[in-house]
């Protein structure tokens, strides 16, 4: 079923006006070797060989103009509708983070919370950490930082509050 025209277009606050966005910040030089890696894997179940410079060169264009759409679109959020929330809060520090996110979206952070936070966030047993490159794509850390340079600017006074 395809959508209906213009419909793409209209930002979550138009379609549901007491919604509060959370926008979670990530550096996109890790994203982007993430991403990379998550998408290898998908095209590794039906296509030999994967182009991997491809892969970078592709995902760099889509996701940087994705994100330049997604920049524009966030100037017309009323800022008291919209949280910024550095990815440590819940990536590297989720007990100190969790609890932060709910305070900004005026959620409660109970005892409960808590308590099912650590079986939450735990690695399945028996898995190892995945790890990835983004050289493995093609790509630089410059070339990424330039592609995302006005992201990186908003991303820098993020983490700086």
């Amino acid at each position: 079923m395809a959508p209906r025209a213009g419909l793409h277009r209209r930002l979550p606050v138009t379609v549901f006006p007491d919604a509060t966005l959370v926008w979670c910040h990530r550096d996109p030089v890790t994203v982007m070797a993430s991403f990379c890696s998550l998408i290898e894997h998908g095209m590794a179940v039906s296509s030999r060989p994967v182009d991997l410079a491809g892969i970078g060169a592709t995902w760099l264009e889509l996701l940087s103009r994705a994100m330049t759409r997604g920049l524009a679109a966030r100037a017309a959020i009323p800022p008291e509708q919209l949280v910024d929330a550095p990815y440590s809060w819940l990536g590297s520090d989720p007990a100190t983070g969790a609890p932060k996110l709910h305070a900004a979206v005026g959620a409660p952070w109970t005892e409960a919370d808590a308590a099912r936070l650590p079986a939450a966030v735990a690695r399945p047993k028996g898995t190892r950490r995945h790890t990835y490159d983004l050289s493995r794509y093609g790509l630089t850390r410059a070339e990424v930082e330039s592609a995302f340079a006005d992201y990186n600017a908003l991303r820098a006074e993020v983490d700086r509050a």
